[in-house]
């Protein structure tokens, strides 16, 4: 049994002072005694249940996390913002990077390209969605394994649960698997349910901007009674797809912006290659009676890979919560809380996905070379669309999740908890794609009346043939949790500053990662399924202890010590797979005065990959890479990605310094400044899963191979995880491997600031802001490589990200307007290198109280990216602007109307 583990020496803190304002949607909680983070003013009932868990980063109850910053966001800060689901909350966080896994997006940064299913997930300090720990009241959830699953553990999707159901978000930007365990890295999002409430309210809202809408419908009920309550709560979502044809900048002709024409010679009517000789098939006739008089040498057909894609796919989303308590005997509580949801994504891919090299017999009816009749064959560079219409993915997840508990007030202060929780993702995607015997036949076929026809202008095979020639892939992934536990808090002696308080618990976790692939491109024909099913499963026992020491409090506060507290926690977890690991942290709370709290904390973290045995499904694809050491600037390339065979546990060391300041000489002011420092290792990483990897070759030297034997070509090609069209294995001209392994390390450090200042009586306003300042974000992607710093390049976290916020409010009428700002980076994957200019957008929200009209009516306006400002040009891929730091939607605005019954 292979043991990892993390000890490291304490580094010295550090601290940092600066002034920028933060969001008025985001409070930080600033002060040890202010356990229930959300204020009264941001939500009309409390968000935090009575269970165990009463704050995000420790388990004693009526302490604050010694050490840590948390972010707390209120139910009414959730309906303040313009956001229609969870995540979009989050993501108005600065500490939540915009990398990797959302439905926005396919490149292959951080596993996008492996969120198949169209999830999108919170990624805090840009260390992976697979590193952020999502929690709903405490407890682990499902994860959604397509999301970002570069190392196949995924990430949650908060999209799943109601906004209306939200009662807090708690937002622990910092490491926390002492706590919580694995994945808690990046750190910690903690979503409490709305307590029980009496009454009801509803809210719609109907959102347009050029070529696209949606509409969302949420829904809140609520009923108390003297020993418990219920609230439910539910969402519905309806978005239309952004076709690419809508926005200019989603092309890969960047030609139009000064730049090279990356479209491809993969179109309809095709391009014929001889060598490295093309020869483009005449438009406006239909392959029949061609003769090579008409094929000229040095002339292609080319096709947008985007032509025909989606922007953003189209969603329908359904989503239910509840959250039950009820009182069993005195002093003891039952508690449930659930959510369902499920979601549907239908994406076209465009060309990209269609797009084949075929490789035509002489014997085919419609036969033609353009130098040699009495070839053997003759390869064209085609494009199934006119045929098949583009490639669509269908992605349909259903997750559902309940957690049952028993809390009891025990002796004195010291109270027990039980609970058991079950939860299950269930992630299932179809993908019309090509049977490659049936196609092989039928370009073999001599007879016109069957055979595949592809030197025509358009689509002139018979339909017949079309018919046995269409596969589809079907992929399903189900991810099934299971948790038990039990745990005891309570003060164990007295100091004169106040109680020494320890939470000590054990827990229990089974899950199960079912995996299936039932394609029918690699059979013999597509009435045939060629079915591969794995099911690993993992147990982990784990053990856990917190305490709490006030050294300096209120029985014997001093000048420059109001109050000094130390917290240590430590967890044990052991794997049924991959080991063992403990992981310890500390935290120190000063205050020299009742206006300023000085805090740190240093801890070690962990993550753990999926289950083992490992779900080893590849990848397998042939793709037209650009190349700059080939005469025609591209090569076809075969890319191995995905599998997880062999991966180790990642391991962290984090620690973090910094002040919360609230004056009294200025009421209603506050600000909070944190540095972070991350050393990453371990990470799993794919540097092969990468869209242009031969254009850095001497940085994926250990991942290229130049040249490959035709035997090793076609030992891939005949797995059956190769779903695509047969080629030649003479013009598979190199292999990259893109498949994760353990061989990354990541360093980063930064600062983060938030602050608010609010004024006025009859009338208020409001400044507040937030951002985050990344001084490195080191990174190597072989145990030989120097650390190099990425950050303020495409694909890493920039310099600077923050919002800065104006707000006024009177007589039922408020606006507040925000501003968004990304600051510029430089685009390595050109040459000449592209420096991107910095990215503002702006965005306004509106509401009126017209509970003069009717009671309890508010009507709402929100206006996201005002302006409507174009994204800078950015030569990303196949893409011209850059989807991790700029949206094309474009301005869109949103009314909606909430009523309170």
């Amino acid at each position: 049994m292979k043991t990892f583990t993390l000890t490291r020496s304490a580094s010295c803190l550090a601290m940092a002072t600066s002034l920028v304002f933060s969001s008025a949607a985001w409070a930080q909680t600033a002060d040890a005694d202010a356990v229930a983070a959300p204020s009264a003013a941001e939500q009309e009932e409390p968000a935090l249940d009575s269970g165990e868990i009463l704050v995000t980063g420790t388990r004693i109850k009526g302490v604050a996390p010694a050490g840590s910053p948390i972010i707390s966001i209120g139910q009414e800060a959730i309906q303040a913002t313009g956001a229609t689901n969870a995540t979009e909350v989050l993501r108005q966080l600065p500490q939540v990077f915009n990398l990797g896994a959302d439905d926005s997006r396919l490149n292959t940064n951080q596993g996008a390209n492996g969120n198949i299913s169209s999830g999108s997930a919170i990624n805090l300090r840009g260390l992976g969605t697979d590193a952020t720990l999502v929690l709903l009241n405490g407890r682990r959830l499902p994860i959604a394994n397509n999301v970002g699953a570069t190392s196949g553990s995924g990430g949650f999707d908060p999209t799943v649960i109601p906004t209306a159901a939200i009662g807090s978000a708690e937002v622990m930007p910092d490491g926390g698997s002492a706590i919580y365990g694995s994945e808690a890295v990046g750190g910690v999002v903690n979503m409490f349910l709305r307590n029980p409430f009496d009454g009801a309210e509803f809210s719609a809202r109907y959102g347009f901007a050029d070529g696209f809408d949606q509409k969302t419908v949420t829904g809140a009920l609520g009923k108390t009674w003297d020993t418990g309550g219920i609230m439910f709560a539910f969402d519905v979502s309806l978005r239309d797809n952004l076709e690419a044809s809508k926005r200019a900048q989603f092309t890969d002709n960047f030609a139009l912006y000064g730049g090279v024409d990356r479209r491809i010679n993969n179109s309809n009517p095709g391009t014929i290659q001889v060598g490295n000789v093309f020869y483009a098939i005449p438009t406006g006739q239909n392959g029949v009676g061609l003769t090579a008089a008409r094929l000229i040498a040095g002339t292609t057909n080319k096709t947008g890979v985007n032509e025909g894609a989606d922007i953003l796919p189209e969603q329908r989303r359904r989503a239910a919560a509840i959250n039950f308590n009820q009182d069993i005997a005195d002093g003891v509580r039952f508690n449930f809380q659930g959510f369902y949801s499920n979601r549907r994504a239908i994406r076209a891919q465009g060309v990209a996905a269609f797009a084949v090299n075929l490789t035509v017999p002489r014997t085919n009816a419609f036969f033609v070379h353009p130098t040699n009749p009495a070839a053997a064959n003759v390869s064209v560079l085609y494009d199934f669309s006119a045929d098949y219409g583009p490639v669509v993915r269908d992605g349909r997840v259903t997750a559902g999740f309940g957690v049952a508990s028993i809390d009891a007030d025990l002796w004195g202060d010291w109270s027990g908890s039980v609970y058991a929780s079950y939860g299950r993702d269930r992630e299932r995607t179809l993908t019309n794609a090509i049977n490659s015997a049936q196609l092989a036949a039928a370009l073999a076929d001599p007879n016109p009346a069957t055979a595949f026809n592809p030197f025509g202008d358009g689509s002139f095979t018979p339909r017949a043939t079309l018919d046995k020639i269409a596969a589809r892939t079907d992929f399903v992934r189900q991810f099934t949790h299971k948790n038990a536990g039990a745990s005891l808090s309570g003060s164990l002696f007295h100091l004169p500053a106040g109680p020494v308080k320890i939470a000590v618990g054990a827990d229990y976790q089974h899950v199960e990662l079912y995996s299936a692939n039932r394609p029918n491109t690699g059979t013999a024909n597509n009435t045939l399924f060629q079915e591969t099913v794995i099911v690993p499963t993992r147990s982990i026992k784990s053990g856990y202890a917190e305490l709490y020491v006030p050294v300096f409090g209120a029985g014997n506060s001093m000048p420059g010590l109001r109050e000094l507290s130390l917290s240590l926690a430590a967890r044990h977890d052991s794997y049924s797979d991959v080991g063992s690991t403990t992981n310890p942290k500390f935290g120190i709370v000063w205050k020299p005065t009742d206006d300023l709290k000085i805090r740190g904390s240093y801890g070690t973290s962990f993550k753990a990959p999926a289950p083992i045995p490992a779900v080893n499904v590849l990848s397998i694809s042939l793709q037209n890479f650009v190349d700059p050491t080939s005469p025609t600037g591209t090569t076809r390339t075969l890319w191995v990605r995905s599998g997880q065979e062999g991966l180790r546990p990642e391991t962290a060391t984090t620690w973090s310094a910094g002040f919360d300041l609230k004056p009294s000489w200025l009421p209603g002011s506050e600000l909070s400044v944190t540095y972070f420092n991350v050393d990453y290792r371990d990470r799993i990483a794919a540097p092969g899963n990468d869209t242009s990897p031969l254009t850095k070759a001497a940085l994926l030297t250990d991942y290229i191979i130049r040249n490959p034997s035709a035997a090793l070509v076609t030992s891939y090609l005949s797995r059956p995880e190769y779903t695509g069209v047969q080629e030649n294995p003479a013009n598979i001209l190199a292999i990259v491997d893109g498949r994760p392994k353990n061989i990354g390390q990541l360093q980063t450090d930064g600062l983060e600031f938030n602050a608010r200042y609010g004024w006025g009586t009859n009338t208020n306003w409001h400044i507040a802001g937030s951002a985050v300042y990344t001084f490195n974000y080191k990174q190597k992607f072989t145990r030989t490589d120097p650390l190099v710093d990425f950050s303020g390049r495409i694909n890493y976290p920039v310099k600077f990200q923050g919002r800065a916020e104006a707000g006024w409010a009177s007589g039922g009428f408020s606006a507040t307007g925000v501003a968004n700002f990304v600051s510029s980076y430089t685009n390595d994957s050109v040459a000449p290198v592209q420096k991107i200019p910095a990215y503002a957008t702006f965005d306004l929200a509106l509401r009126y109280d017209a509970s003069a009209l009717v009671k309890g009516l508010t009507l709402m306006v929100d206006a996201s990216n005002v302006f409507d400002s174009a994204p800078p040009v950015v030569f990303n891929g196949t893409l011209a602007f850059d989807p991790e730091k700029a949206s094309l939607v474009g301005r869109l605005i949103q009314v909606g109307a909430r009523i309170k019954f």
